[in-house]
Formats: structure tokens, C-alpha cells, sequence
């Protein structure tokens, strides 16, 4: 059962995260008769960053599957916006992640509703780059373009807990 010690032979008990911890006590002991750290490098940084205010965080923006009047969008162009919104992503942030979510609804200013099946592209992202203002002017920019050329009433951004909704296309 998860999150509970199994007996592994030899009188182990396996830890949650998969690591008996004989094996850990092993492989300590092993670094300390190297006369290495006693962690390894990536853990030092791991802790470093940790043990910092916020250092990270997620950067969000949403690639709708229907338009403005409800309508379906051809799945060509949707995973072309998709795969040159993950391109951006990368090359801003250094990576990103799609998920398609199950069903999303954007309430209009006029009380219409609109129901979409929108791919969620996420990266993670270090504060400063969040908050350069280039890169916030190139992906605003890629949303204006999208949200033009797929006649949305929004697109969204969402910046760790903050969420901006881009619903001027002009100047693109």
C-alpha cells in the first residue's frame, strides 16, 4: 500500500518514495568513504532554491478550440497555435508542457457563454524571466496574433496567481 513500509527481503522496509532506507544509509556512506559530499550537487541546488522566496513559477496560456460564436476550429489550425505556442514557450522559458483540458467556459462581458476543449500550454518559469519585458512583449504579442486569427473573445494568460485576459488584437 502507498505510504506504508513493505518488507522487501533481508529485514528492508521500502519508503514511499521507492528508496529502502538501507539503500540510502548505503549510498550516504558510500559518498562520505569517497571523501565526496555528502549530497549530491543537484541536491545542494535543489535546497538552495527551496529555501528561497518564489524563485520559480508557472507561466500559462490557453489555445481555445472553438471561437467566439461557439464554433469548432479546424484541428489543423489549433495544433498549429499549439505547437508554435510550445516553441515560444521553450524558447522564453526553456520548456512547456500540454495539456488538454476536458471542457473550459468563458463568460463574455455581454453574459454569453462559451464552451471550448482548450490545450493548456504551461511552463515553469525563474521570476526574472516571468518578469522581463520582452518576454512579456513577445507572448503578448503571440496571444494578439491568436486571439485575432482564431476570432476569440479572449485569450488567457496566467502568470503563477495571476490571470490576464488579452481582448484588444490591435497592433498586430
Amino acid at each position: 500500500m502507498a505510504g506504508q513500509g513493505v518488507g522487501m527481503g533481508g529485514g528492508e522496509r521500502r519508503q514511499t518514495d521507492g528508496v529502502s532506507e538501507r539503500a540510502r544509509a548505503g549510498l550516504m556512506a558510500m559518498k562520505q568513504k569517497k571523501g565526496e559530499p555528502e549530497l549530491f550537487p543537484e541536491t545542494q541546488e535543489i535546497v538552495a532554491l527551496l529555501s528561497k522566496d518564489q524563485t520559480q513559477d508557472l507561466v500559462i496560456i490557453v489555445v481555445p478550440s472553438h471561437d467566439r460564436n461557439n464554433k469548432p476550429l479546424a484541428e489543423a489550425a489549433i495544433g498549429e497555435w499549439a505547437q508554435n505556442a510550445m516553441k515560444l514557450m521553450a524558447d522564453l522559458y526553456r520548456g512547456a508542457t500540454a495539456y488538454k483540458a476536458a471542457q473550459g467556459i468563458y463568460k463574455t462581458d455581454e453574459g454569453h457563454y462559451l464552451w471550448d476543449h482548450p490545450l493548456i500550454i504551461e511552463s515553469f518559469a525563474s521570476e526574472e524571466a516571468i518578469h522581463d519585458k520582452g518576454n512579456l512583449e513577445v507572448l503578448v504579442g503571440f496571444g494578439k496574433r491568436m486571439g485575432k486569427a482564431l476570432n476569440q473573445a479572449s485569450i488567457m494568460l496566467v502568470f503563477g496567481a495571476v490571470m490576464y485576459y488579452i481582448e484588444d488584437y490591435s497592433g498586430v
